[in-house]
């Protein structure tokens, strides 16, 4: 089971976070309803003031951590910080509840909610059984306290310890159930994942493009959004291939591919690529004379990486060939259209001297406007 944790630290810590967050919502809204249940009836004043200071107290700190963790969920990348903050949530979380029941010494009110606080933390939280076991000595360790103080029974802690039992029992269960879970999920994703993806470049390869542009082309078609292709090729790549080897070339095709990642980052953009040393971008939305400076400055960015080509070219450096196609696609017009009329514009730029880009822009009414 340990093994498995480790291959899965992230998604664990993802999930934390998530139930950190549902927990936090759902006891801000049942906190004050709970408030009026003990306060239903007469109460002295000093216990009523003490309760509502720590009612406010316990209120913001389950916003702080419910806007937290709304945070870091919409982050790229779950941070070490965040499997701290898990143990700080929980251990405040805890240490309030038992706060709760200092201040009400009605076996009534703290037993059922005693009981509820460590289901919580028996299901929410996946915590390994070092972690697990902790929290459950930390609540037993507060029982105990409550027990020396006089404010709760031997015959409460007594109850406490054997609803804790039972929860544990099947807090371990669940825990070894999801984390297998997790697990074969991982392995799932990521068999997809690689059936998509060029291992190399960590581009799609041309499965991934296909499935996307499967997905987006009806709504580009629907919506009638404006779409570029872009089609880029290393020129005489062959003779670098030759003159410096395969793992340089695989090297110089992960340089390539990063400047494309860097130019490429809105989330409509498809990048791929589809074999060799062939490229291909997709845009949406994007103007005309956007498109064009964007595929200028592409070509420029990969010359300026100044990697260094045979002495069999006819250039110092590196470049590329791009041919671009802009449209509005119609239920007339389908990709395969604008494939080819990108490839024949990569095929122009070659033919031109390479190291350039070629473009068209295609209207239905005047037909193509090449430039």
């Amino acid at each position: 089971m340990r093994s498995l944790e480790n291959k899965i630290p992230k998604r664990i810590q993802k999930k934390n976070i998530r139930n950190m967050r549902i927990v936090s919502c759902i006891t801000m809204v049942i906190l004050p309803l709970f408030s009026i249940f003990v306060f239903w009836g007469q109460r002295p004043f000093d216990y009523i003031l003490k309760y509502m200071a720590v009612i406010a107290i316990f209120e913001m700190f389950l916003f702080l951590s419910y806007k937290y963790s709304q945070r870091v969920l919409k982050a790229i990348n779950i941070s070490k910080k965040a499997k701290k903050y898990v143990y700080v949530f929980w251990t405040l979380y805890i240490t309030f509840i038992m706060a709760f029941t200092m201040i009400t010494p009605d076996s009534v009110i703290n037993f059922p909610m005693l009981t509820a606080t460590f289901i919580i933390v028996s299901m929410s939280p996946y915590f390994n059984s070092f972690e697990y076991f902790s929290y459950v000595l930390y609540m037993v360790f507060w029982l105990l306290c409550l027990c020396i103080m006089g404010t709760q029974t031997k015959a409460y802690l007594t109850q406490a310890i054997l609803v804790f039992g039972v929860c544990g029992i099947f807090s371990r269960v669940y825990y070894t159930k999801k984390i297998k879970y997790l697990f074969v999920k991982r392995r799932y994703d990521d068999s997809a994942r690689d059936a998509y993806t060029d291992p190399l470049t960590m581009l799609n390869n041309r499965r991934g493009f296909a499935k996307s542009i499967k997905t987006i082309w009806p709504f580009c078609v629907r919506n009638k959004c404006k779409v570029a292709l872009m089609i880029m090729d290393i020129d005489n790549f062959k003779i670098y291939n030759d003159t410096f080897g395969h793992p340089a070339g695989d090297e110089c095709l992960k340089k390539v591919s990063s400047v494309i990642k860097d130019n490429a980052k809105r989330a409509t953009d498809i990048t791929a690529r589809l074999g060799g040393e062939e490229f291909i971008i997709f845009f949406q939305g994007a103007k005309d004379a956007d498109i064009v400076a964007y595929a200028e400055k592409m070509r420029k960015n990969i010359e300026n990486l100044k990697i260094k080509h045979g002495s069999n070219s006819d250039k110092r450096y590196v470049t590329v060939s791009i041919g671009v196609v802009i449209m509005e696609p119609t239920n007339t017009l389908n990709f395969d259209l604008i494939y080819e009329m990108a490839d024949k514009l990569l095929y122009r730029a070659k033919n031109n001297g390479r190291n350039r880009v070629e473009y068209c822009i295609y209207s239905h009414a005047n037909g193509q406007r090449m430039a």
